[in-house]
C-alpha cells in the first residue's frame, strides 16, 4: 500500500531561534515548494529520522516478504522537495521498532525484533550496493534507541526482558560489527522499557517503564543486572533470608545460537558480579539458578527451539559442595527422551531446594512443599 509522509515547512515570516545555515548548502535549507509535501512511500512506514544538514531524511518501511519485505527508504531534499532514493534492504526481523542516527551522522542504526542492524550513511546515500555494515542477533524486544553525545554506547530499550542493554559501539566499529558480544552491561529498569534518551553531558540515562521494579535502590552496576537489585538488600543488613530476581529472553524458537552466546555470557557475568559484590557474605550464601521449562532437543524449523521438559539447575556459595554434577545423565536416544522430543527429568526441583530449605535455612520442607518428601542429593557441606 503507499502511505503519505507530510513534510511541514513553516509559514513566511517564522523561522526557528538561531536559525544557522547547514553544511547541505542551499539546495538543503530552502523553504519546500508547498507548506505540506506529500511523498508517496510504499509500505507502512514510521520513524522519520531526518539528517543535521537537512539532506537527507531515513523512513522505516515495514512491508511483508511478498511486497519486497521490510527496509529503510533513504529521501534528498533537492528543489524544494523530498525525492525518494533507495530502499536499504536487509534481513530485517518484523517488525522494525526504532531508528537512530548517531550524532557523527556516519550511522543509522535500526531496531527490529531481536536484532540491530548498522548501515553506513554515505554509501546509503551514495547509491553504494551494500551499506550495511552488520547485524546483531540477540537483543529480543529492542525498541527505541539513544546514544551518548560521544557515540561510544548505544543504549537498546528492550521492551520483553525489562532492561536497557548497553552497546560498546566504538568497539562494534572497530571490530566491523563482528564482536562476538557487544553488550557492555545492561540496566534493570523495570517492565516494558520503550523509550530511552541519554542527558546532553552523557553522564544520564532517562528511560519509561510501564512498571517500575519493586526495588530499585543504588548504586546500581550495569553488568550486574537484576541480581545487583537482591545484593543491596543484603549487604543493607536488613534480615534478607530469601531474595529472588529474574533474568528473561531465553524463549528462542528461532536463531537461537545468535540469540543464546551473549544471553549466557550475560548470565555468568552477572553470577560472578554478585560473587565478587557478596564478598565474604557468600560464604553464609546459595544462589540457585532455575528455569520454569527446558527446551527440545532437537532444532525446529526456525533454527530454534521449542517448549521442553527436562532442564538444568546451578548452585554456588560458601556452604555448597561445588565442582560436582548431581543427579543422573538421562540420555539422549530416542527412547530415552521424553514423549521422544525432550529430555526427561530425573531430579525433582523440589529436591534441590528442599534440602536448602532444611540444611541452610533450618525450615520444614512439610511447609514449603506440602504432600512431598524431598530427598537429600549432598549438595552442602553437612548434609
Amino acid at each position: 500500500m503507499l502511505v503519505l509522509i507530510g513534510a511541514l515547512a513553516l509559514p513566511a515570516g517564522v523561522a526557528p531561534a538561531a536559525a544557522q545555515r547547514q553544511p547541505g548548502g542551499p539546495a538543503c535549507s530552502q523553504p519546500l515548494a508547498d507548506p505540506i509535501t506529500i511523498v508517496n512511500v510504499p509500505g507502512g512506514s514510521a520513524n522519520p529520522t531526518l539528517s543535521r544538514d537537512g539532506c537527507w531524511l531515513f523512513v522505516m518501511v515495514n512491508r511483508p516478504p511478498a511486497d519486497g519485505g521490510a527496509g529503510v527508504a533513504v529521501l534528498r531534499r533537492s528543489d524544494r522537495r523530498f525525492t525518494p532514493v533507495r530502499t536499504v534492504r536487509a534481513p530485517f526481523s518484523n517488525p522494525m521498532n526504532g531508528m537512530l542516527l548517531t550524532n557523527d551522522q556516519e550511522l543509522l542504526v535500526v531496531a527490529a525484533a531481536g536484532s540491530l542492524t548498522f548501515i553506513d550513511v554515505e554509501k546509503a546515500t551514495t547509491g553504494d550496493t551494500d551499506p550495511v555494515l552488520g547485524q546483531m542477533q540477540g537483543l529480543p524486544g529492542a525498541f527505541r534507541l539513544t546514544v551518548t553525545p560521544d557515540d561510544t554506547h548505544l543504549f537498546v530499550p528492550q521492551f520483553g526482558p525489562a532492561r536497557v542493554a548497553i552497546l560498546d559501539l566504538a568497539r562494534a566499529r572497530a571490530s566491523r560489527f563482528a564482536a562476538d558480544s557487544l553488550v557492555a552491561g545492561v540496566i534493570p529498569t523495570g517492565r516494558s522499557p520503550i523509550t530511552a534518551v541519554v542527558s546532553p553531558d552523557g553522564r544520564h540515562v532517562y528511560s519509561t517503564n510501564l512498571v517500575a521494579p519493586d526495588v530499585l535502590a543504588g548504586p546500581l552496576t550495569c553488568i550486574d543486572g537484576k541480581q545487583r537489585e537482591g545484593g543491596i538488600q543484603i549487604k543493607a543488613d536488613v534480615g534478607v533470608e530469601v531474595a529472588f530476581a529474574d533474568m528473561g529472553g531465553w524463549d528462542h524458537h528461532s536463531n537461537e545460537t545468535q540469540q543464546l552466546t551473549p544471553l549466557l555470557r550475560e548470565f555468568g557475568a552477572s553470577l560472578a558480579a554478585f560473587a565478587r559484590d557478596m564478598g565474604d557474605r557468600m560464604e553464609d550464601i546459595v544462589l540457585v539458578t532455575m528455569s520454569e521449562f527446558g527446551r527440545t532437543t532437537a532444532e525446529n524449523g526456525n533454527g530454534g527451539t521449542d517448549h521442553g521438559h527436562g532442564d538444568v539447575m546451578l548452585v554456588m556459595g560458601g556452604p555448597v559442595r561445588g565442582g560436582a554434577v548431581y543427579g543422573t545423565w538421562p540420555g539422549l536416544e530416542p527412547e530415552q527422551l521424553f514423549e521422544r522430543r525432550d529430555l526427561a527429568v530425573e531430579t525433582d526441583f523440589r529436591d534441590v531446594l528442599g534440602e536448602l530449605v532444611q540444611a541452610h535455612l533450618s525450615q520444614d520442607t512439610a511447609h514449603v512443599f506440602p504432600n512431598y518428601r524431598a530427598r537429600s542429593l549432598g549438595l552442602l557441606r553437612g548434609s
